[in-house]
């Protein structure tokens, strides 16, 4: 019937009505639950017929209660719609109020006074909100005077007190919600014969209490959070119950106070009071029982009183004691759990009187019972005492009672005669077997127990299941059985008799769920097993079982149906595949692997279960024909094992080999008119011949000859026409050790992608790199991906869609043959910040920079946030990757002249420019801690606005922070490259470098590519050398000459390259390099090169004039020497003549004159400086000069060149000794 007044409530709130009908139905149900409420004890009231309803609310008859109340007479309903009503209502008949609904439907006192004052008998009132009474200690939220009222379904809060019922009874409160009230949740002064039950009673000061009042029921009720007490009777509360309910986080949960008699507290549950569970206090004769009484943070149970019964309750994890009796006597306490306090089970301080006796005391830190000196006249029996850390301790003088007479009857251990109690640590002996201890149990001093009992009880084993009772060698059997005792289990022993008649005996004490034990184990002997169970007890009582049978017969193997493939590839992929069923297992449970061999390659490996009862496992083949030998293992989960035969498997090449072609092309700086081409061919097994025919333009001639191995997988063949020609045709003919063959006839197709792009923004899709060795490509198809295609070496498309596209080229050449590239294309939302004219103009106006175009930033990586800058003009460019975040903002790094030194900073979120001013800081303090690893470097900078720093990178590899006046400058402000650090800063005078984990790192030898003693040629003459940490180049030398050091490129100072010069002649040459790193270590490195020369068609050795810069001897007493910045010693410190050294010497001593000679058509004018004066200027070639004035000791020389477009190199001044006597001796030298 709730839910039908739960439909009605919603279907009015749902359709905006306050249709009469509606509530005449309403209050129809409403009047059946009245007649319901008949039956219910202490009310009498119901009513024949439909009573008269005030309807109050927006648009109703009336808009405040009151005027309602006070309109209506005894009988009526009032029908009150949501909304809040600020007033004190007044009832003084007879009348049953409803709310709409208790969440909207508010009654607010406004913090005046009570909020709802009933003065007339059998008054109802429900579905209400009632909150805010006055702040006077005796103001209510609702006030009842008067009997036999209804109050349900209510929230009751924010009062003094939330009900209070004074001198009247015969109330129920039912369902409410009563919460933070300043005093008491529920208050009943001399008010009898109450029931209140199902309310949720939350953080008041005490949940409910009782003052003189008698004959309440209280049940079923949650009572939380309450700041005293959970229920508090205070003064004759007598015959009251107080059941079912749920106490928690309370400061006690149940106080009874100062003559508190008769009054029953069971089956609650009362945990986590701040002090107390439960507690009497000058109570008697009252009834504690059935409770779980846990967690407290003081007491469970205190007693101070008389004749009270504590029976059947679960006392336990208490902070202290969990019973505490002091002052008290007569009490009973019986039958109850008392486990795990922290303190004592029991603990009584001047008790006398009192009966304990079958109760269970465990698991406690002090003691199970703690009786002090003045405790006497006790008497203390049948309890079962085990697991405490001390079961007992009585302080008085034989004053209290351990034990009754030997009397015939069952124990608390189920022994046969009633005594004392059972005590886990006792060790005496029972030689009678009669249960009784036949010495005493000392507690304390002299206080024993007379007649302690003794377990004498077997343990009893039940239920004893083998499962399965046959199984297959290898099977798990599970034997199992129920095993209680009356005390505690001991020790559970199995004991097996194998088919040979040898007996093994396991202890399975620890195999157990609850009371059953178990052991899973398999066997492997064939034949009949019998088993019986062993138990012991604390008291060392044993129990054998009956014996039960088993049987182990032979198991079945698994069945394994090979489904491999018959045949294989060299190089490819094998797939073992094969099903594998059981008769007993499922397929997870089969255990199934592979072993096997292959040319140089074996292995074994479990295979995978993919479906049902196919396994399978993939393997690498080794590049041979030779047979694949394998055979296959399976095994059940019962031991069963099956092993094929070894299966050969031929392995079949038909697999041509793959050509990729690497270069294709003229090479007119290494002579002229030379093609090379390069490929490289891999295959399944192994290449055995490649070969190339070639021909001329249009000539019918071709030419063939074999492809030059140059390396691993790497043929090249030159080729050099004796004639210039347009072209060179070829094609390449590859074949295996199979017979396979494979050729270049086909066109290759190069997309050149991958590439990315933007939603609507055109993209040029390119095809040029597409080639036909033997023809031409005469058609070039693209497809884009999304449905469009176009053709052309060079298109373009737009995507109107962002995603991620498949691009095709397919290239035909003039034989109608096909090849097809396939490439991807990413396309990016098309997410932009862009600038403003107005910023074009500034820019403009301060740089002398005409921008047409609007640049912008936008989002690379679909991540919403833009991070690339972009100038469509071509003429700014940022200095970094990604963005910079200045206060919130997104902001790039710009440069107006393509540098690497920024000029401007954008601010792409307010579209504002801010100048950026470069400075170097000089560090001019650096302080190591090599304690801790750091080293801090000091900077100063003159103070202006936004500056872009660099300074010197002193340790590259390690951490660095950048702080200013202790502020810590943003990583992404910070940029590290080249040995060098850049800081984005608006300016401080002073900057701190802070390295950490400074320790430098060893100079080590550095790796060449080609390695030592590794071959070049014209083709790949270029030389890499990488060191592990930055380094300065102090000399070189390739050959017997000198490098220039400008000639070696780097972009890090760790990875250099050099290119040698393109005249070799046939032979072995070293490159030496020495090198100096930021710690001043020098290190030399040597190594050696095969120089192999290219050669034309008809197999002739090319030969190259000199390309370079040298010194000619001009006399028999003259010298070469290699123009050459020195870095290393100068000359190297040698006397020379003819062009030898002739003894080391400390300085560079030359005899005869000296000629210079520059072989390079780069050349467009050479001079030369003797002592820094210009001595000669050549502007046309041979650049050729000689210096023959008659000289003698020390002088420097210096050449200077230049290129077309006015480029300069020099040799830098070279310190040399010379001893040249005459012009004449040079002429007589020259002549000869």
């Amino acid at each position: 019937m709730g839910k039908w007044i739960m439909y009605m409530q919603e279907y009015m709130q749902a359709d905006g009505m306050r249709s009469k009908t509606l509530m005449t139905i309403l209050i129809l149900i409403s009047f059946l639950l009245s007649i319901n409420y008949f039956i219910l004890p202490y009310h009498k009231n119901c009513y024949a017929s439909t009573p008269p309803t005030l309807y109050v609310g927006e648009g109703e008859t009336y808009t405040r209660i009151q005027d309602a109340i006070d309109n209506a007479t005894d009988g009526y309903r009032i029908v009150v719609y949501n909304g809040t009503y600020y007033e004190n209502l007044i009832i003084d008949k007879q009348l049953d109020i409803f709310g709409e609904d208790r969440a909207v439907t508010i009654i607010d006192g406004n913090g005046n006074g009570d909020v709802i004052t009933i003065s007339a008998e059998n008054v109802n009132i429900s579905h209400f909100t009632i909150r805010n009474s006055g702040s006077n200690p005796n103001n209510t939220v609702v006030m009842i005077n008067s009997s036999s009222s209804i109050i349900t379904d209510n929230i009751i809060l924010n009062g003094q007190n939330g009900i209070s019922i004074q001198n009247c009874g015969s109330h129920l409160i039912y369902d409410n919600i009563i919460k933070n009230n300043q005093g008491h949740g529920i208050l009943l002064n001399n008010s009898d014969q109450n029931t209140i039950t199902y309310n949720t009673i939350d953080n008041n000061h005490n949940g409910i209490y009782l003052h003189i009042s008698d004959d309440n029921t209280i049940e079923n009720n949650v009572v939380q959070n309450n700041t005293a007490n959970g229920v508090f009777l205070n003064r004759t509360c007598d015959n009251n119950g107080i059941s079912s309910n749920m106490f928690s986080y309370n400061g006690n949960g149940v106080y009874l106070n100062d003559y508190c008699d008769y009054n029953t507290i069971s089956n609650n549950q009362i945990q986590n009071s701040d002090s107390n569970g439960i507690i009497l206090e000058n109570s008697s004769w009252n009834i504690i029982n059935n409770n779980i009484v846990h967690s407290n943070n003081n007491y469970g149970i205190m007693i101070v009183g008389s004749n009270n019964t504590i029976q059947n309750n679960l006392v336990s994890y208490n902070k202290k004691h969990g019973m505490y009796f002091t002052a008290d006597d007569n009490n009973t306490i019986s039958s109850n759990t008392i486990n795990n306090n922290s303190y004592d089970g029991m603990r009584l301080y001047n008790s006398t009187y009192d009966y304990i006796y079958n109760n269970e005391i465990y698991g406690n830190q002090l003691h199970g019972v703690y009786m002090d000196f003045f405790t006497l006249n006790n008497y203390v029996y049948n309890n079962f005492f085990h697991d405490n850390a001390d079961n007992a301790c009585d302080k008085s003088i034989n004053r209290n009672i351990w034990n009754t007479s030997k009397t015939l009857g069952t124990n608390i251990v189920d022994g046969p005669y009633l005594g004392g109690n059972y005590w886990d640590d006792y060790t005496g002996s029972d030689n009678n077997n009669d249960g009784l201890g036949d010495t005493p149990y000392t507690i304390y001093a002299g206080n024993q127990d007379q007649h302690p009992l003794l377990d004498i009880i077997s343990p009893e084993i039940n239920n004893i299941i083998v499962t399965p009772s046959k199984q297959k060698t290898g099977g798990h059997i599970n034997i199992s059985a129920t095993i209680t005792d009356n005390v505690e289990i001991k020790t559970v022993h199995l004991l097996i008799t194998y088919p040979n008649d040898q007996t093994i005996n396991l202890s399975i004490t620890q195999n157990k769920t609850g009371n059953t034990y178990y052991c899973n184990k398999t066997y492997t002997s064939v034949g009949t097993y019998s088993i019986y169970i062993a138990a012991s007890d604390t008291g060392n009582n044993w129990k054998n079982s009956s014996y039960e049978n088993f049987e182990i017969t032979e198991g079945t193997p698994p069945t394994i149906v090979d489904n491999s493939d018959k045949t294989g590839s060299p190089s490819g992929k094998y797939t073992f595949n094969v099903t594998v069923t059981d008769d007993m297992d499922n397929a997870k449970n089969l255990t199934v692997k592979v072993y096997w061999t292959h040319g140089k390659l074996s292995g074994n490996h479990l295979l995978i279960n993919t479906n049902k009862n196919f396994f399978e496992w993939t393997i690498t083949l080794d590049s041979t024909t030779d047979n694949l030998r394998y055979y296959l293992y399976a095994n059940d989960s019962w031991g069963n094992t099956a092993i094929t035969e070894q299966k050969n498997i031929t392995i079949i090449d038909k697999e041509p080999p793959h050509i990729t072609i690497n270069k294709h092309q003229l090479y007119t700086n290494i002579s002229p008119n030379t093609y090379i081409i390069s490929v490289t061919i891999t295959d399944n097994t192994e290449v055995t011949n490649v070969y190339i025919e070639y021909w001329y333009d249009n000539s019918s001639t071709h030419t063939t000859a074999n492809m030059d191995k140059t390396g691993e997988n790497l043929y090249e063949k030159n080729i050099i026409p004796e004639k210039k020609v347009e072209r060179i045709y070829c094609i390449i003919y590859a074949n295996d050790t199979s017979g396979n063959q494979n050729n270049t006839m086909n066109p290759i197709a190069d997309a050149n992608g991958p590439y990315t792009g933007y939603v609507t923004t055109k993209i040029t899709f390119n095809g040029s790199k597409s080639f036909d060795l033997d023809g031409t490509i005469t058609k070039y198809a693209w497809d884009f991906g999304d449905g469009n295609t176009a053709t052309g070496k060079h298109v373009n498309h737009t995507y109107s869609t962002s995603g991620n596209y498949t691009v095709k080229l397919t290239v035909i050449d003039n034989n109608e043959r096909t090849n097809t590239d396939i490439t991807y294309i990413l396309i990016h939302p098309l997410l932009q910040t862009k600038t403003s004219y107005n910023t074009l103009n500034w820019i403009k106006k301060e740089y002398n920079i005409t921008l047409n175009k609007l640049f912008y930033s936008y989002d690379s990586d679909g991540d919403g946030i833009v991070d690339t800058f972009f100038d469509p003009n071509n003429k700014l460019t940022a200095v970094h990757t990604g963005h910079i975040n200045l206060s919130g903002n997104i902001s790039f790094l710009i440069s107006i002249d393509d540098t690497q030194i920024p000029e401007l900073i954008w601010n792409s979120t307010t579209d504002k420019i801010t100048p950026v001013k470069y400075k170097t800081g000089d560090i001019y303090k650096t302080i190591v801690n090599e304690k801790n690893n750091t080293a801090t470097s000091y900077i100063k900078v003159d103070k202006t606005k936004w500056i872009y720093l660099e300074t010197t990178d002193l340790y590259e590899q390690a951490d660095i922070t950048i702080k200013k006046a202790n502020k810590t400058i943003p990583a992404d402000r910070i940029w590290r490259k080249n040995g060098k650090i850049y800081l984005l800063d608006d300016a401080e005078t002073q900057y701190q470098i802070i390295y950490q984990n400074i320790q430098t790192t060893t100079l080590q030898q550095p790796t060449f590519d080609p390695i030592d003693g590794g071959s070049i040629n014209k083709d790949k003459t270029t030389i890499t050398i990488t060191y592990n940490t930055s380094v300065t180049i102090l000399d070189a030398a390739f050959g017997n000459k000198m490098i220039d050091l400008n000639s070696i490129t780097t972009a890090d100072n760790k990875t250099f390259t050099y290119t040698p010069p393109s005249n070799l002649k046939k032979g072995v040459y070293e490159f030496y390099i020495l090198v100096k790193d930021k710690n001043g270590d020098t290190l030399e490195s040597t190594v050696h090169y095969h120089y192999t020369p290219y050669v034309h068609a008809g197999e002739n050795i090319l030969t190259h004039p000199l390309v370079g810069i040298s010194i000619l001897a001009a006399t028999a007493a003259g010298i070469i020497l290699t123009i050459h910045k020195a870095k290393r010693t100068g000359f190297t410190h040698f006397v020379y003549l003819k062009n030898k050294k002739l003894i080391p010497f400390f300085k560079t001593i030359i005899l005869g004159p000296v000629s210079i000679n520059i072989d390079d058509n780069r050349i467009a004018k050479a001079e030369f400086y003797i002592d820094g004066k210009l001595k000669e200027t050549i502007t046309t070639p041979p650049y050729f000069w000689q210096w023959n004035e008659k000289a003698f000791l020390k002088h420097t020389l210096e050449t200077r060149v230049y290129d077309q477009q006015g480029n300069s190199i020099s040799t830098g001044e070279m310190t040399f000794y010379i001893f040249n006597p005459s012009k004449k001796m040079f002429r007589q030298a020259a002549s000869q």
